[in-house]
């Protein structure tokens, strides 16, 4: 992938996700790049990827509601055209189909992706700890074993939901 200085493309971060990132700066093999939540990094170019490729190739997650916890499912832009503006770039907004059924227009700081294949470290205990930040208490033991069955939001909603799918 070619890569230019202020391109937005998804870019690898420390805990094995990608996510979107601005390119700021290039020296040699290294980019630097400001993630869109604020976070800034150091890449290399196989830890990058377009914003196109990614939607299309990477197990996509989405921040319900601008909130903090990630939930799986898939961003369907059809045809591909329709994932671009009139100026030909990727666009601010794309609609997230959430694998429990609720679908909403998410902008690009609210994904991540995860790899087909590559290892996401400290997925589970990154999970785990902001389950305890945010819940405390006895409903945190609750809340973070139901988490682990991918029945989070459901479970502090109240809402009592079968469902397998791991987050």
């Amino acid at each position: 992938m070619s890569t230019e200085i202020a391109q937005t493309v998804f870019a690898k971060w420390h805990d094995g996700y990608y996510y979107p990132a601005v390119i700021n700066r290039k020296i040699d093999d290294d980019l630097f790049v400001a993630y869109l939540d604020g976070s800034k990094g150091v890449v290399t170019h196989d830890k990058t990827m377009s914003i196109d490729q990614g939607l299309k190739t990477l197990k996509m997650q989405g921040r319900w509601d601008h909130g903090s916890i990630f939930y799986k499912g898939r961003i369907i832009t059809e045809p591909m055209d329709n994932a671009h503006n009139h100026h030909g770039s990727t666009p601010t907004f794309l609609t997230m189909y959430y694998n429990d059924g609720d679908v909403e227009v998410v902008d690009l700081s609210q994904l991540r992706g995860e790899k087909e294949g590559e290892p996401v470290v400290w997925k589970r205990l990154a999970d785990t700890l902001l389950g305890l930040i945010v819940f405390g208490g006895l409903a945190l033991i609750g809340g973070v074993i139901k988490g682990l069955k991918g029945e989070n939001r459901r479970f502090l909603e109240g809402k009592d939901k079968n469902e397998d799918d791991e987050i």
